[in-house]
C-alpha cells in the first residue's frame, strides 16, 4: 500500500484516537511513526502501528496518559513517561535538556516507565534543529535480564542479554548540513528483522543467531528462539554495555517492574537518557560552526573508494529519503496493510475517508 506521509498520519491519529489515546498523543506519535518513514526507517514507521495498538490492547501502554516531572535541577531532568507512548515522555526530556542547556552549557534528561520512544535521531534532530549537539541512548530493553531468546547476545554469548539498546548523536554546522549519528548496537535492529520477515527476505550475514547459537540468514528463526548478535564483535557489545548502564542504572529504569502491571517485558525497567551540549560551551558558536563546516567538507571531498559514487555523512542518507518520500509516498507491506485494516475494522475507523 503506498499512500502520501498526510495519509499516513491521519489513518494513525484516527487508529490511535480510536483506541482511546487523546487527541494530542494520537497527532504526536502518528508524526513521529511516519517521520521515522521518511527518514528511509521503515522498521520504525507506520508498521508499528500494530504493535502499539496491540499494546494498548494488551495494557501494556496508557494512550491517555501525560508523563510529569518528578525531579528536576538547573541541569538535569528526570521524567515519568506514566506508561503512555514512549514518543510523548521522549518529547518532553529533549525539549527541557535543550532549554537547560542554553544556561548551563550542558544538560541531561532521564525518561523512564513509557512505551518504545520511536527513533532516537528524532531527538537528535531536535537538539541540532536548535543549534544543540546531543546524545541520546536506551538501555534495559527487554527487561535486562538473561532470557533464552528475542534480544541480543553479549559478544561470545548464544543466549539474550540486552536489547538493541541504540545511541544516536547530532550536530550542528554553519553553512553544512547538520551530521546525524543513529544506530542500535545490535547487528540490525529488531525492527528490521520483523520488517524482513513481513516482506519474506533473508538477512544479511553476522545479524542473528538461531536457537542453537548457530548464524543464520533465516529472520524467522529469531522468532523460533534466535537473538540479534552485536554489532561489529566486542566493539558493539562494549557499547551495549555502556546504554545498558546509562539507560537502567543511572536513571533508575530498573524499579519500572514495580508499575501495577502497566509496561512489558520489553520497555518494563528500561530507560532513556537525553545529553544536550551548547556548541558556544568552549568557544564562540561560530568558531564551532566554522570548523564543523571544514570537517564536513574535508570528509565530503575525499574521493569515492571503488564500487561507491560518493562519500556520504552520518545523516545524509535520511536526508535524502525525506525529500524522495515527500514525492513518492510511504509504502507499507501488503500483510502489514491487512493487519491495519483489520484493525479499523474493529475500532470502526473509515479507512477509505483517507485512502480515497
Amino acid at each position: 500500500m503506498l499512500l502520501q506521509a498526510k495519509q499516513w498520519q491521519q489513518i494513525g491519529r484516527a487508529l490511535f484516537m480510536a483506541a482511546g489515546a487523546t487527541g494530542t498523543n494520537a497527532e504526536l506519535v502518528a508524526e513521529s511513526l511516519v517521520g521515522n518513514n521518511l527518514a528511509g526507517h521503515d522498521s520504525h514507521g507506520v508498521i508499528r502501528y500494530i504493535q502499539y495498538l496491540q499494546a494498548i490492547e494488551k495494557g501494556q501502554v496508557d494512550p491517555a496518559s501525560t508523563p510529569t516531572i518528578v525531579k528536576e535541577t538547573p541541569s538535569s531532568t528526570l521524567v515519568d513517561g506514566n506508561w503512555t507512548f514512549g514518543q510523548v515522555g521522549a518529547r518532553i526530556a529533549m525539549r527541557k535538556a535543550i532549554e537547560k542547556a542554553k544556561t548551563q552549557g550542558i544538560a541531561i534528561s532521564a525518561l523512564t516507565r513509557c512505551y518504545h520512544i520511536g527513533r532516537l535521531g528524532e531527538y537528535s534532530e531536535m537538539a541540532y534543529d536548535a543549534g544543540m549537539i546531543a546524545m541520546v541512548t536506551v538501555g534495559g530493553l527487554g527487561g535486562g535480564e538473561a532470557r533464552a531468546s528475542g534480544g541480543v547476545a553479549p559478544y561470545g554469548g548464544a543466549r539474550y542479554a540486552f536489547g538493541t539498546n541504540p545511541i544516536s548523536f547530532g550536530f550542528p554546522a554553519g553553512s553544512q548540513p547538520p551530521v546525524l549519528s543513529d544506530f542500535a548496537t545490535s547487528a540490525v535492529a529488531a525492527g528490521k528483522v520483523k520488517l524482513a520477515r513481513a516482506k519474506g527476505e533473508p538477512l544479511p550475514p553476522n545479524c542473528i543467531l538461531d536457537g542453537e547459537g548457530k548464524p543464520t540468514t533465516d529472520a524467522e528463526d529469531y522468532f523460533k528462539g534466535g537473538v540479534l548478535m552485536a554489532f561489529g564483535g566486542h566493539k558493539g557489545y562494549a557499547l551495549a554495555v555502556v546504554a545498558e548502564l546509562f539507560g537502567q542504572a543511572l536513571t533508575g529504569g530498573d524499579k519500572g517492574r514495580n508499575s501495577e502491571g502497566k509496561g512489558s517485558g520489553s520497555y518494563m525497567v528500561a530507560g532513556s537518557v537525553f545529553i544536550v551540549v551548547d556548541t558556544g560551551i568552549f568557544r564562540p558558536r561560530e568558531e564551532y560552526a566554522a570548523a564543523a563546516d571544514a570537517i564536513i567538507q574535508r570528509v565530503k571531498a575525499i574521493p569515492p573508494a571503488v564500487g561507491f559514487k560518493e562519500v556520504l555523512l552520518p545523516g545524509e542518507p535520511e536526508q535524502r529519503s525525506r525529500v524522495k518520500a515527500l514525492r513518492e509516498g510511504v509504502s507499507l507491506p501488503e500483510k502489514s496493510w491487512e493487519s491495519i485494516r483489520e484493525f479499523a475494522g474493529k475500532y470502526k475507523v473509515d479507512l477509505a475517508a483517507f485512502v480515497g
